[in-house]
């Protein structure tokens, strides 16, 4: 089996012993343009069959492997009609699902990989999306979550968080302050790799908390 369970070839620096969970913690800020190749790298790595949630227009398409069987989730009727465009333009022919991630629908152990950018930020109920995942992907199968998570507390950025989330989630749907890490830690999936980022634009700009997170369902 390759590192990180079915569906996958391991990016990391290293191969991580099984079931060991392996945690970056970045020091220094890392640039977005860096954190847009840390996060091309890890969708490429998918293989098999692979379910993207939130898909929205199609932003993935270009870092997916060749030979992967691609599937969308998309709950936004106009994000879909564009997203079914593009993915006819890359090759993929499968329809995008009209859904949720709170309701995925896809038979059980159905998939390789699970993959969202950016989305557990945003979704109503992240235990059951996580559950969903879990359900859908085949035992040792692969999930990558890449999202902006929650500052740690009692720090001014996660003041700040706290602040803007609910006007954010009223414009967006975001939810800046949201622990995404440690609901995926409580979903049952297994950390394999944890890699904590602080992103920013420049030197003077205010660094985003972002991570790369890759599971196993056991």
């Amino acid at each position: 089996m390759a590192c990180g369970g079915v569906g996958h070839a391991s990016v990391w620096n290293g191969c991580p012993s099984s079931r060991t969970a392996r945690t970056l913690e970045a020091m220094d800020r890392t640039s977005w343009q860096d954190f847009d190749q840390l996060r091309g790298a890890a969708i490429g790595a998918l293989r098999g069959t692979v379910l993207e949630l939130g898909a929205g227009s199609g932003a993935n398409f270009e870092e997916l492997a060749p030979g992967v069987r691609w599937i969308g989730l998309e709950p936004s009727v106009s994000a879909r009609r564009e997203l079914r465009r593009n993915a006819t333009g890359h090759g993929h022919t499968e329809p995008p699902l009209a859904a949720g991630g709170e309701n995925i629908p896809l038979e059980d152990g159905s998939v390789d990989a699970v993959f969202s950018t950016y989305v557990l930020c945003s979704v109503d109920d992240v235990d059951r999306v996580l559950r969903e995942v879990r359900r859908v992907l085949k035992p040792g199968g692969t999930a990558l979550f890449i999202d902006h998570v929650a500052a740690p507390p009692q720090t001014w950025r996660r003041r700040l968080q706290d602040l803007a989330s609910p006007i954010t989630r009223r414009v967006s749907g975001c939810r800046w302050n949201r622990d995404v890490t440690a609901a995926v830690e409580a979903s049952g999936l297994e950390t394999v790799r944890l890699d904590r980022r602080d992103v920013a634009s420049g030197r003077l700009t205010l660094a985003v908390p972002c991570t790369i997170h890759e599971v196993v369902n056991p």
